[in-house]
């Protein structure tokens, strides 16, 4: 092999992120507070360069942005490793496709709903059973409701799965929003995150009308990911990054000292303690400078943060301080053992 040739399985991690927009954005951000960097040199390049901040000897990723669409196709055919991309895309190309992307984690941004809307002079339309009778009708006469959407296969589905008749599926490429107005068709599926488009467009969402509850997600190619130590690296640790910020999202940590008595053990005294203030793991405790004084270090939730100071106060706690939890490592990662089961349940 020549020695400008890279080994298989020393190849860098290929890691697409959405291209423009609060998409973007928010991505990016969201990287970026749980330590991982991506650096691009202009706006103008879509190639970048993603790294991590404290696991210094860890192997980066090549890093393109690309549209959140096209991130869900270029999965498909095995040109990216991992991408960020909405649940809402990944779905409607599962249906049209065999899809080999597979999803390993919803992330919790970018989240929006594919919903039904119709006219709001419509007033006799408010529910999904209101919109089934209106279908029944055209249905009845030789008619059918006509539909403009972009997730053609997801909204055939919902109306599959709801038992429609009378529903025809119009494909929209252009400005959704406005095809009852223009006559293209008579209500819409389209996605929405405030629903302010659709009110200023003269549309109204319907109750039980919610087709999917989409957000960014994190997907990967499986059978990239044969032999490639280096890439396989990268990601798992991506991914126990991500869960460990996640999972210190909701906790605080609390340092105090107190005061224990001669013949009474600390574990009894912390035992007590705990079962009061419901702290989420058992504590650590060292000896402090002072003569029978412990210095005891617990996590707790984030939403009982006054009352447990108040508790260690009555249980003659003294220097109580609290801190936030930027990263919270399980023994093992949830995030890589789905990875890990999704690469052996292909054979990978």
């Amino acid at each position: 092999m020549d020695a400008t040739e890279t080994k298989l399985d020393d190849r860098p991690l290929v890691f697409a992120v959405p291209s423009k927009g609060s998409l973007e954005s928010d991505c990016l951000d969201y990287l970026r507070k749980r330590g991982i960097k991506v650096r691009r040199e202009s706006s103008r390049i879509y190639q970048g360069r993603l790294s991590f901040e404290q696991a210094t000897g860890e192997p980066g990723a090549t890093v393109f942005f690309q549209r959140p669409a096209e991130i869900v196709q270029k999965l498909h055919t095995r040109e990216i490793d991992v991408g960020i991309t909405g649940f809402d895309l990944a779905e409607e190309f599962r249906l049209g496709s065999r899809s080999h992307a597979k999803m390993i984690a919803k992330l919790g941004f970018g989240k929006a709903n594919l919903v039904l809307a119709v006219p709001s002079c419509w007033i006799d339309v408010n529910s999904l059973a209101d919109l089934r009778r209106l279908a029944q009708g055209y249905y009845r006469k030789g008619d059918s409701l006509k539909v403009a959407t972009k997730f053609v296969h997801l909204t055939r589905e919902f109306f599959a799965r709801e038992g429609f008749e009378g529903v025809s599926i119009q494909s929209s490429e252009g400005t959704t929003e406005l095809a009852p107005q223009v006559g293209f068709a008579d209500i819409i599926a389209d996605l929405t995150s405030t629903g302010t488009t659709l009110r200023e467009n003269h549309l109204k969402t319907i109750a039980g009308g919610t087709i999917l509850e989409s957000e960014a997600c994190i997907y990967v190619s499986p059978a990239n990911l044969l032999g490639e130590k280096t890439k396989l690296r990268a990601l798992r640790t991506i991914l126990e990054l991500i869960e460990s910020h996640n999972r210190a999202s909701d906790v605080m940590e609390v340092r105090f000292r107190v005061s224990v008595k001669e013949e009474e053990a600390p574990r009894a005294l912390l035992s007590k303690i705990e079962k009061m203030c419901r702290f989420i793991e058992s504590p650590s405790w060292s000896n402090a400078v002072e003569e029978s004084v412990i210095e005891v270090s617990a996590l707790i939730d984030k939403g009982r943060v006054l009352k447990t100071r108040n508790v260690l106060a009555g249980l003659g706690g003294r220097s109580i301080r609290f801190f936030k939890v930027d990263e919270r490592f399980d023994d093992e990662s949830q995030l890589v053992k789905i990875l890990d089961s999704t690469l052996h349940s292909r054979g990978l």
